[in-house]
């Protein structure tokens, strides 16, 4: 649900903004991953999820 509950450190609700899964299907690694939109770019040692997240 991505709601927190009364123990969790975030205690507002968590927005799932963008999520890509980078696999072997998708990339060689290492890799450089870079996304403009969201101002990433960092290596990618072996399959990943790339998320960003609102609170």
């Amino acid at each position: 649900m991505l709601s927190p509950n009364s123990t969790s450190f975030y205690q507002e609700d968590i927005l799932i903004e963008y999520i890509e899964f980078v696999d072997d299907s998708n990339a060689s690694f290492p890799m450089t991953y870079t996304n403009l939109s969201y101002d990433i770019v960092d290596t990618l040692k072996g399959p990943s999820i790339v998320v960003v997240v609102l609170l």
